[in-house]
This record gives C-alpha cells, structure tokens and sequence, in this order.
C-alpha cells in the first residue's frame, strides 16, 4: 500500500480536480451545463475537505462537503483514484470530514450516492435515507473520460 498524507488546508486547483476525477468514478456524476465554470465554483465554496495525496504528492482520493458546523454536514464529492480502492483511503476522509465539520456527536451526515457506492457507505455506518430533493432544471448527463479536456 502506498504512503497515503491527508490535508484539509489544500484547495485542489480546477485542473488538478479534473485530472483526478476523470481516475475516478466520480466523473460521470456532474452535468455538462457549464461544466468547468460550476467545478470552479465548487472547489471555492465547500467549507470542508480532505484531500489524499501519494508519495509524489499527486491527489489520490477527495472528499468535500458544506455544512453548518453545528448540526449537519452535506458530503458532495468522494472519490478515491480507481487503482486505490478497497485500502481504506474513503473510509479514513470520511472519518476526517465528519471530524472537521464536529463530530459524530453534533453532526448528521447526508449524501447522495451513486448505485456502486452504497455498499461502501453502509460498511462506514451510514444508512439509507428517504430525502425529499428539486432537481436542477437543467441537467445533461455526460462522462467526461469520452470528452476532450476543456
């Protein structure tokens, strides 16, 4: 298993994030719609993160979210480079946010997940949820590994 840091200082840059998303299955999730513009947006505004870096210092796993610091934490993104599965790498950044955001004493966490990744999520504690949502009017589905880089 490689030497794995976490850092919950570091802003990824918008190229540094589409480059390991797109080693990910994260990369399917984001709509078309201003794309790049809406990443940008992202990764100014979440109020909590954790970001896994390898030896050479390239970003192998993600976890961002927004919250209240005070009753719930939202987790929008986590992603871990496909090659580091199944090391405990999404466990130990799910841990480190709910940390960051206060705590499972104080702290619900929510988050949409993907179909492949529940089994992940219940094996970390988490259970499902019947949640009420409004859906973006406008929202292409696409996968970024097929698109040129933008």
């Amino acid at each position: 298993m490689p030497h794995i840091t976490y850092h919950t200082n570091d802003r990824p840059t918008v190229d540094e994030y589409l480059t390991f998303i797109a080693q990910t299955g994260l990369c399917n999730q984001y709509p078309r719609e201003r794309f790049c513009q809406r990443i940008a947006k992202l990764l100014q505004n979440y109020d909590v993160g954790v970001i896994a870096k390898n030896e050479s210092n390239e970003i192998v796993g993600i976890c961002l979210g927004v919250t209240d610091f005070a009753y719930y934490l939202l987790v929008t993104d986590v992603a871990v480079h496909r090659d580091l599965t199944h090391q405990g790498i999404g466990r130990e950044m799910m841990r480190r946010i709910h940390e960051l955001a206060g705590g499972e004493d104080d702290i619900f966490v929510f988050l949409d997940t993907h179909p492949d990744s529940k089994d992940f999520y219940v094996k970390c504690g988490y259970e499902p949820l019947t949640m009420m949502c409004k859906e973006a009017t406008t929202w292409t589905c696409f996968d970024m590994r097929n698109e040129p880089k933008p």
